[in-house]
Parts: structure tokens; C-alpha cells; sequence
């Protein structure tokens, strides 16, 4: 059950760090659709950033301008939301 506060209390952070970064391109996003913006994948969320890789970080960026109908968001803001993410989580 801890484990699972966790891991939605690391999504909130997530969706609140990704707008944050979207909000100079106009895009707002709920907590359900900054989850959909990261694409699919496996496993807790925090570990996944953990381990990201750059070849992460291109297939993240790709399924978050995919998702918003753009090509403005870049692989430096997906970082950046990753990074700010795993900080607030250290």
C-alpha cells in the first residue's frame, strides 16, 4: 500500500514538473494526460527515471509531441521534467 502512495505521489510530481516545463509552449496537461504524454512502459515510475537513458529520453520526447500534437517539446525539457522529478524524490 506505501508503495503505491508513492508511486501516485511521484506521478503528481511529475504532472505538476512537466507542466511547469510545457507552460512556455501553452500546454497544459491533467494528471492523466501527462501519464498517457510519457508513452507506455513498465515498472515504477521513479526507477524508470532512474535508469533513463538517452534513447529514453528521445522515445519519451517523441510520444509527448505525438500525444500533444506538436514537434516544439524537446528532448531538453523531457530531462529537465525528469530530472526536477527525481530531485523532489531523492
Amino acid at each position: 500500500m506505501v508503495g503505491e502512495n508513492v508511486e501516485a505521489e511521484v506521478w503528481s510530481t511529475w504532472a505538476d514538473e512537466l507542466n511547469a516545463a510545457l507552460h512556455p509552449l501553452g500546454i497544459l496537461l491533467s494528471a492523466v494526460d501527462t501519464a498517457s504524454a510519457l508513452g507506455p512502459f513498465e515498472g515504477p515510475m521513479l526507477d524508470l527515471f532512474r535508469t533513463a537513458t538517452d534513447a529514453d529520453i528521445l522515445r519519451f520526447t517523441a510520444a509527448a509531441n505525438a500525444y500533444c500534437e506538436t514537434d516544439k517539446i524537446t528532448p531538453a525539457q523531457i530531462r529537465d521534467t525528469i530530472e526536477r522529478t527525481k530531485w523532489h524524490w531523492r
